[in-house]
């Protein structure tokens, strides 16, 4: 049985001390000038730990311990459980002035830390509930950056992201060896 209330907890530096770093543009130029980023220098405000992801153990917090670039990232408490099959974590953004027009961008990118191996990422929008067609992205054990399609002619989001309500990074473990918390 898994235990949310444990005094010790660890995070999954990813999402648990994950730099999101979400560029969305369309060339190096435009994208300098374009880009929607989220640092974590100033906090983690807007973004949320969703119950109905099972492996979610408490809210995301600014973190200094585990960084990419800066001085801070979003850590996610999470419970992994032993040969448990999928389990997934995960944080949630809502655009505040939603839906954001983003059909002028042509991708997202993102840093995860994968503290132990087994782990894989998905980056994905919501409302309405748009999955990659080309799934989790394995990672390795340290820091990886995973980037999306989201242009017209993408074969993760095929026929483009036009527009977004919300955005939700997922980590999904799949039947690790030892329980990760």
């Amino acid at each position: 049985m898994r235990s949310r209330d444990r005094a010790r907890r660890r995070w999954l530096a990813g999402l648990a001390a994950a730099f999101l770093l979400l560029q969305l543009g369309v060339s190096a130029p435009a994208l300098a000038q374009t880009a929607v980023t989220f640092d974590f220098e100033d906090g983690v405000a807007g973004w949320q730990a969703p119950d109905w992801l099972e492996s979610n153990a408490g809210n995301p917090f600014p973190d200094a311990t585990q960084v990419h670039g800066g001085s801070a990232s979003m850590a996610l408490p999470v419970i992994y459980e032993a040969g448990s099959g999928w389990e997934q974590s995960g944080a949630v953004y809502r655009f505040p002035d939603a839906p954001v027009d983003i059909s002028a961008y042509v991708a997202v990118s993102f840093h995860v830390y994968a503290p132990v191996p087994g782990l894989s990422a998905r980056f994905q929008f919501n409302d309405p509930w748009t999955e990659p067609a080309t799934g989790t992205r394995p990672l390795q054990v340290g820091w990886n950056q995973l980037t999306y399609d989201i242009s017209p002619t993408s074969a993760d989001f095929p026929g483009g992201i036009g527009a977004a309500n919300e955005i939700i990074l997922f980590v999904v473990g799949q039947n690790l060896a030892t329980t990760y918390e």
